[in-house]
This record gives C-alpha cells, sequence and structure tokens, in this order.
C-alpha cells in the first residue's frame, strides 16, 4: 500500500534517491523499471529501504515532462533544511558583543537569587535607588568586584554615597566574573533598573557600545 499526500505525489518519490532499493524500483511504476510487487519473502515494505544483501543504488526520479531527473527531491527538501538552520540561528543566544544584553545575561545568573529578577530586590537591596547608591560607576564596580568585605577593609563599615553600613552578605565577585561581565553587568543594572542613559552610561563604565 502506498501513502500520498494531498498533492498525488507518492509517498515512495520522497526517499532520497541513494536509499532506495532494487525492490524500492521495482514496486513504484513512476520510477524506472518499476511496476512490479515486491520481491516475495524479502520483508520488505515498498518504499522504506533495502534488507540485508539488496544493493543501494542511485534512482533518478522521473519528472512530469518524462525525463529523469537525479536528486530532484533532495533538492526539493534544501530550501527546507536551509529554512530550519536559519531558524535554529535566530534562537540561538543573545548577541554578546552587546554589553547590555550581556549584562542582562550575567544578572540573570548571578544576581537574581538575592536582587530579585526585576531588581525589586530580596536578600539583597532593590537595585531601584542605584544610581542614589553610586552616582559613578567605578564605585559600582568596586563593590561588585570585592564584595562587602573587600570594601570594608578598603574603605571602612560604611559604602556608596548614601553612607549605609556594611550589613556583610555582598559576595566578590573577581573570582566568577570577568572585569568586562562586571562592568556589563554594573551598566546593565544602572540602565534597566536605574533609568540612566545608555550611552553615557556604557561611557562611564568604561565599555563600549559593542
Amino acid at each position: 500500500m502506498k501513502f500520498r499526500r494531498a498533492t498525488g505525489h507518492s509517498w515512495d518519490s520522497m526517499i532520497p534517491p541513494g536509499c532506495r532499493s532494487a525492490d524500492d524500483t521495482a514496486s513504484n511504476p513512476a520510477l524506472p523499471g518499476g511496476g512490479g510487487a515486491p520481491s516475495q519473502g524479502s520483508g520488505q515494505v515498498a518504499g522504506v529501504g533495502a534488507t540485508s544483501g539488496d544493493p543501494r543504488r542511485i534512482v533518478p526520479v522521473r519528472n512530469r515532462s518524462g525525463t529523469t531527473e537525479p536528486g530532484r527531491v533532495g533538492r526539493r527538501l534544501v530550501p527546507w533544511v536551509v529554512l530550519a538552520v536559519v531558524g535554529l540561528s535566530a534562537c540561538a543566544s543573545p548577541d554578546a558583543s552587546d554589553p547590555i544584553i550581556r549584562g542582562r545575561e550575567v544578572y540573570g545568573r548571578i544576581c537574581t537569587a538575592c536582587h530579585g529578577s526585576g531588581g525589586e530586590g530580596g536578600v539583597g537591596p532593590s537595585l531601584r535607588t542605584v544610581l542614589d547608591t553610586w552616582p559613578g560607576c567605578a564605585d559600582q564596580i568596586e563593590w561588585v568586584t570585592i564584595g562587602s568585605d573587600g570594601w570594608m577593609a578598603a574603605h571602612g563599615p560604611a559604602y556608596g554615597a548614601t553612607g549605609k553600613p556594611v550589613q556583610g552578605g555582598m559576595p566578590a565577585h573577581r573570582d566568577i566574573l570577568e572585569p568586562d561581565e562586571i562592568a556589563a553587568v554594573s551598566a546593565f543594572e544602572r540602565v534597566r533598573y536605574g533609568g540612566a542613559d545608555e550611552a553615557a552610561t556604557l561611557a562611564e563604565c568604561g565599555i563600549g557600545a559593542g
């Protein structure tokens, strides 16, 4: 039994030429030399493939004009394969060359557990006032880099422009993030949660736009 699509083309014709066996050809009148039934005792369903010992050979496919055209089915499939690859590429990871996008990725991976997925705070403080605490990006970068213990050792018991007491809860990130990642996540927080201008923030944090 052959299964047919709405177009009327046999599913047998969709089998790539290199996968057809002698039985396939014999059972399909649309293929050169076809017209018969699969060989008795082969255990082979037409259009599925060869049994052990049957040679695999390329069989040209007959087109509507009556001429044979090798690989016609393969060429039909190529555009769909290309579209699938392009689609998968479009779903790939975000553009790492954009520092704000990179900062967002770092934030989601490292910072959400304490500061919340939207910067609303949790174990750590809200980042809505990040510009009040850190008017300068360089100080924020240092804070993220060395953490609260490092800050206390270097600057004393208070941090930021608001002079908040160091509570000892901010971990140092210098051993788990690269300097450019720390700069990117600091810029992201300032832009996304603090409402700072992106171009000015990138320049202030010492990173380019791409």
